[in-house]
């Protein structure tokens, strides 16, 4: 899946405020909380994360309009560039989101209840194998499979009575 492959990528961006270099993912974390600790000082009867910080009507909900110029604004200033293909689309963050619950081990009915879905089969486009998963699990499943063909047909047998 394109989208958990790109947020697993590690892009190397440079902090203006220090010079210091960072993954993009370490980066936007420490962003994120940034954006939480201001984000408290509003009163909101919403649970909606990106809302308007520097204009009234303070702590509403961006439109879609504006989230999406500032999702644009954002990954250009981290140096991604915005693209469904590329998994950094505002839909694409779902995706990987959705990839980084399975790949912690939620189980489905929790990831089911965090995406906000309806049923857990809604999930499984955001939860499916990637191509290199899927490819992994097959040379997995191979070699367990060489295990057994070089094995005597005569342990084989003895082993499931």
């Amino acid at each position: 899946m394109l989208a958990g492959k790109a947020a697993c990528t590690t892009v190397r961006t440079t902090s203006r405020r220090t010079g210091s270099c960072r993954s993009t993912a370490s980066g936007f974390l420490e962003l994120w909380h940034r954006y939480l600790k201001q984000l408290a000082h509003f009163d909101r009867d919403h649970p909606f994360a990106f809302v308007n910080l520097r204009r009234a009507p303070y702590g509403a909900i961006y439109t879609l309009t504006q989230y999406n110029k500032a999702h644009a604004a954002a990954c250009k200033r981290i140096g991604l560039e915005v693209g469904k293909a590329l998994g950094t689309t505002p839909h694409g963050h779902r995706h990987a989101y959705g990839q980084r619950l399975k790949h912690a081990g939620i189980d489905k009915p929790m990831i089911r209840r965090f995406m906000h879905h309806a049923s857990i089969e809604s999930q499984e486009i955001y939860t499916q194998a990637s191509f290199s998963e899927a490819r992994e699990a097959l040379q997995q499943a191979a070699h367990r499979l060489d295990g057994l063909l070089t094995t005597p047909l005569s342990d084989l047998v003895r082993s499931s009575d």
